[in-house]
């Protein structure tokens, strides 16, 4: 195979950026002072594969596969017409609706219009077919 190169990663050692272009994720910083008290890239230590990409920690995430499920039942909102942003990751803090918490996710928001006043039942779980609306796929959950 012709242009193609084999990539060897020692993981133990490797800091977390190679590990991370390896796979193809991508390492989001967000606080570098606390990264560097930990031992994290730019303070002298490696983390190695430990700081990447693990459950509860947001500093490093990568593309998701499944969304998070915020609750397992709709979210009833009082809407007026308008255009909403329906999130689809589960990460915001204000759902149903998007607050940017997806970037790096893979997950985009989906828009919507309320054409009139009135109640609307809105996924909370994020895996209805229906989306932004609920279609009961909570109950399979």
């Amino acid at each position: 195979m012709a242009g193609r190169s084999k990539v060897t990663v020692r993981f133990e050692a490797a800091p977390v950026s190679e590990v991370a272009a390896v796979f193809g994720l991508r390492v989001i910083r967000a606080d570098a002072d606390a990264d560097q008290r930990r031992g994290f890239p730019g303070s002298g230590r490696s983390p190695g594969l430990s700081g990447l990409a693990q459950s509860g920690n947001p500093r490093y995430h990568r593309y998701m596969s499944e969304p998070l499920v915020p609750q397992k039942s709709p979210i009833v909102k009082k809407m007026e017409p308008g255009t909403y942003y329906w999130c689809s990751c589960g990460r915001s803090a204000n759902q149903p609706f998007c607050d940017g918490s997806h970037k790096g996710s893979g997950f985009t928001p989906k828009a919507f219009t309320a054409e009139k006043d009135g109640p609307a039942y809105l996924c909370g779980c994020k895996h209805s077919k229906n989306a932004p609306f609920c279609d009961g796929s909570h109950q399979a959950l």
